[in-house]
């Protein structure tokens, strides 16, 4: 009896190791957003880790294109909270490196890295400021975005004014 204690014990333990694990990866694929206003990069993955978030994205062009990005892009959410960029696979940052081109079918997968996002947050910002590049409301769920809409959107029958002061 002591013995299968000791078993179902371990099992518990092995599975709460199990779910620690699982939850310091959270990985959102072809992540939703609610504007932008580029389609020169959209972002196909992210992936939330404890020491980093990794955005796998395609950029769009013109075959032969330098990509460069901005060392000021940032993920920026609700309460003031930054993710600066760190660094980039396949693009060059600030144009220190020599800069990679767009492909000839015109795209060229890259990966960015920023610091870490705190696992409460649902949604970012992308803003980079040296091309104007800006994507909000990424999601980091799958929950819907909120949208806001106006009631007079969502009204069946728009409400005219009883004044036919136009006329």
């Amino acid at each position: 009896m002591e013995r299968i204690c000791r078993y179902i014990c371990l099992l518990c333990v092995c599975f709460m190791a199990l779910q620690m694990q699982a939850n310091r990866r959270k990985v959102m694929e072809c992540p939703g957003f609610v504007l932008s206003n580029t389609a020169e990069i959209e972002f196909k993955r992210i992936i939330q880790t404890s020491e980093q978030t990794q955005v796998d994205a395609v950029m769009y062009g013109k075959p032969g294109t330098p990509v460069v990005i901005s060392s000021k892009a940032a993920l920026k959410w609700a309460d003031g909270g930054m993710a600066q960029l760190r660094e980039a696979e396949r693009i060059s940052i600030d144009g220190v490196t020599e800069p990679e081109v767009i492909e000839e079918n015109g795209t060229l997968e890259v990966t960015l890295s920023f610091s870490p996002i705190p696992s409460d947050v649902h949604e970012v910002d992308f803003i980079e400021p040296e091309m104007g590049w800006n994507i909000f409301g990424i999601q980091l769920s799958r929950e819907e975005p909120y949208v806001y809409v106006p009631n007079y959107l969502t009204t069946d029958k728009p409400e005219r004014s009883k004044s036919r002061d136009w006329q």
